[in-house]
């Protein structure tokens, strides 16, 4: 992917337009995370509504993944806010925000090897406080069989694709309302990309709501209705995905038009 061209009069540059709904569940604002003094965000504003199913394309260095991991707990903020249905939640560690519906499905799947698939999708509901996860589980498998004939196989001899459905498996039990999905479709075969979407698009479909960071920016746009472009750290375009499929800048800069 090429640098996306500056920003002229359509970009998006101020918080209220970066807003993809009046009355959000999940709000961003002013958005700062930093490796070692060297700034992987910079000023991230955006906001999702409930059941929304939205996605964050940009180049590699754009800082897609550090807007995940920063929503989920898993680094500090170097300044800015996370608003979860009207509270601030970035003082709170990733387990708190597990309990409060945010699961996080991240690069690179990060499955157990050694552990079965039922092990690995049992772990995903430890913070449950001692909820029974039965329905939960009985429902991965129901939208994933693939993964209810593997359920007492190790994890480590699944294929990529079934460690991603694996991964995705266990943050859905722990019953998010919002589901965070880092490159789901790295270094999947093309066949086994379009059932991981499949998958996406069920749990959509059940009242999910999705925010998506993906490096093929054309399945992105075509798999939700609202998308922001980072670049450098910054929001330089949020819009309908359909609308910003069709401009000429992200056609020339993703989409290799």
């Amino acid at each position: 992917m090429t640098a996306l061209p500056a920003p002229d009069d359509r970009a998006v540059t101020d918080s209220t337009a970066a807003r993809a709904v009046a009355a959000p569940v999940l709000e961003v604002r002013d958005l700062h995370v930093s490796y070692g003094g060297v700034a992987a965000l910079k000023g991230v504003d955006l906001a999702v509504s409930a059941g929304a199913r939205v996605c964050v394309i940009g180049a590699n260095g754009a800082g897609k993944s550090s807007l995940l991991r920063a929503l989920a707990g898993l680094e500090p903020l170097a300044g800015g806010s996370i608003c979860w249905r009207g509270e601030r939640i970035d003082h709170l560690p990733s387990f708190e925000r597990a309990r409060r519906g945010i699961s996080l499905v991240p690069e690179g799947r990060g499955v157990f090897a050694r552990l079965t698939v039922q092990e690995n999708i049992r772990i995903g509901g430890h913070a449950r406080r001692g909820q029974s996860m039965t329905t939960d589980i009985d429902r991965v498998y129901s939208l994933m069989p693939r993964l209810a004939q593997r359920r007492t196989q190790l994890a480590g001899t699944l294929s990529g694709g079934e460690q991603q459905m694996l991964a995705i498996g266990r943050a859905m039990v722990a019953a998010p309302e919002l589901l965070l999905l880092d490159e789901p479709s790295m270094g999947l075969a093309p066949m086994m990309v379009q059932t991981i979407f499949e998958v996406i698009a069920g749990i959509a479909q059940a009242g999910v709501t999705i925010l998506l960071v993906e490096q093929n920016a054309r399945l992105a746009l075509r798999s939700t209705t609202w998308a922001w472009v980072l670049d450098g750290g910054r929001v330089l375009l949020s819009g309908d995905s359909s609308g910003l499929a069709d401009d000429p800048r992200v056609r020339a800069a993703y989409l290799g038009d």
